[in-house]
């Protein structure tokens, strides 16, 4: 529960404190003991139980005298919400029994967590009311997400929408307590918010098992503009954006992938729903030019490189073995797209825009955290349960032996016509 007072007095200012009852509700007297001085108060596990009390009072700043009587509101005993339910790892090609790997990793296997946590810059509540308001204040979201997070227990955390303050203040300093080293990426634009803010992504690691070689900080919108800047004028407002921040990406992954000779795992909210122009072009390498179904009217697609010789797949098709999807996973996968039925969720709209892409000539999927589905995740979210408006996707891979690798295909097409970039 969040109890904020606003005093609309120049000279004055409002001064709160929170109490914790000293003993349950059912037992004798009445004690209690200061928990904090601020406008809002988000309750903690040792307040379980126990009733919470507000007092506030104006009082002008240049004499001490109180402008108001003392305000006084006692709450209800704080209850425990339930925990949400839980997600496993459903094993891909063996036997639960057999599979030591489900619950941590092993020597030989790698856990990839990769989720959206919804940065604080985007819950304004006018699309969530149907969420609580104190649901989607970030002091009670934070604990939520930093408790799902430890639960998967992976070794890569591939984080997005991490708001910087957030990232400094609470993130970087509690995950490092537990192991991890972080790379952080920031977006450029600011946002003043009493302090410039931004949001970007983060990247943790666990110290023990990595360390970071090299760091390419990918900029989508000084690479993409290479793109923009080669078209018309009069085209270049109607470009697919989010193509040509794909395009960019893979191309810039295939100049590392030939100079490190290493598997690649690429993870995030790509914005682009399955079997859309860029998620074909992830996952085939290439993107024909001649289909009908291609949606370029102004013929800008000529003007971008849509073929890579790097084989992608995405994570979540393993669900199409045959022994690989659970009878609770049917519901919640879509054979036709090979992807999720959904990762955000909301009563609007439940969409898949999240992924975890990997190279297959080099990685095996040997794992993948359950879907959910909507009776999991109620009328939207985030909500009191789930913290975020996507849910955290993670796949268990397992290293294929040199010997078994089979070299990247290359895709070709035809050759376009048109301006060629810089």
């Amino acid at each position: 529960m969040a109890i904020s007072l606003t005093v609309l007095l120049e000279t004055s200012r409002a001064y709160f404190c929170q109490y914790r009852s000293a003993v349950l509700p059912e037992q004798e007297g009445e004690e209690w003991f200061n928990v904090g001085c601020s406008k809002t108060y988000i309750p903690k596990k040792d307040d379980f139980g126990f009733r919470l009390k507000l007092e506030c009072v104006a009082v002008d700043c240049s004499t001490g005298t109180h402008l108001s009587p003392l305000c006084v509101i006692v709450t209800d005993p704080v209850i425990k919400l339930p925990d949400p339910p839980p997600r496993s790892v459903v094993p891909i090609g063996c036997r639960k029994k057999s599979c030591n790997f489900l619950s941590q990793s092993s020597n030989d296997t790698l856990r990839i967590l990769s989720y959206n946590i919804l940065a604080d810059l985007y819950t304004s509540g006018k699309y969530e009311s149907y969420c609580p308001s104190w649901a989607l204040v970030w002091e009670y979201r934070r604990q939520n997400l930093l408790q799902e997070i430890i639960k998967y227990n992976a070794d890569i955390l591939c984080l997005q929408e991490v708001q910087s303050n957030h990232f400094d203040n609470f993130l970087k300093p509690e995950l490092t307590k537990l192991g991890y080293s972080v790379l952080f990426t920031k977006r450029d634009h600011l946002v003043y918010a009493g302090e410039y803010i931004t949001d970007g992504c983060a990247t943790f690691y666990r110290r023990d098992r990595f360390k970071a070689i090299r760091v390419c900080e990918l900029e989508f919108a000084k690479m993409a503009s290479r793109v923009v800047n080669a078209l018309e004028p009069g085209l270049q407002s109607v470009v697919n954006i989010d193509l040509r921040k794909v395009a960019a990406l893979v191309d810039e992954l295939e100049n590392i992938i030939a100079q490190l000779q290493i598997p690649l795992l690429v993870c995030g909210d790509f914005n682009s729903l399955p079997l859309s122009d860029p998620h074909k072009f992830i996952v085939t390498g290439r993107l024909d030019l001649y289909e009908e179904s291609t949606d370029d009217p102004y013929g800008i697609y000529q003007h971008l490189k849509l073929h890579h010789p790097t084989s992608l797949t995405s994570a979540y098709a393993s669900f199409c073995l045959p022994d690989a999807v659970e009878g609770r996973q049917v519901r919640n996968f879509d054979p036709s797209t090979r992807e999720p039925l959904f990762t955000h969720f909301s009563p609007e709209a439940s969409r898949t825009l999240d992924y975890i892409f990997y190279t297959a000539d080099s990685l095996k999927v040997v794992g993948l955290l359950e879907l959910l589905n909507r009776e999991d995740l109620g009328t939207g979210i985030p909500s009191a349960l789930w913290s975020s408006d996507h849910m955290a996707l993670m796949a268990i891979f397992r290293m294929k032996p040199l010997l078994y690798r089979t070299p990247a295909s290359h895709h070709t097409r035809p050759a376009a016509s048109g301006r060629q970039l810089p």
